[in-house]
């Protein structure tokens, strides 16, 4: 179960688009990081309030989808972030994470693991 559910994400969002309060002092009324408000933010001005929707389902991205993400990230013309939001992913993470086993190991570092944690 997620911790912040939809209806939250979407009334953190219109709050702190509907008055003159900073993130700083956004975060500080909802007792939330700043940086997940602005997440939220983020992916609500890329989607709109769809995108504040929890993903119902953990999915497997293949080695070349991995690829396909990470691809302009190594190429600069996107930030990690931008990449996350452009692939709907729910966390930025993902993508670091991608990034760090590319350069380690190559395309066989984006080979899907077990979810046992081992190939």
């Amino acid at each position: 179960m997620t911790k912040y559910n939809a209806q939250f994400k979407f009334e953190v969002v219109q709050f702190h688009l509907n008055t003159s309060y900073s993130l700083t002092k956004t975060s500080q009324h909802f007792q939330i990081p700043v940086s997940i408000i602005r997440d939220w933010l983020a992916k609500y001005a890329h989607s709109g309030a769809l995108a504040l929707q929890n993903q119902s389902a953990w999915k497997q991205y293949t080695a070349d989808e991995k690829l396909h993400i990470i691809t302009p990230v190594l190429s600069g013309e996107m930030s990690v972030r931008q990449a996350a939001l452009s692939a709907n992913l729910s966390s930025h993470s993902m993508v670091v994470n991608w990034l760090k086993r590319f350069k380690e190991q190559g395309i066989t570092g984006l080979e899907p693991k077990s979810k046992y944690g081992y190939r």
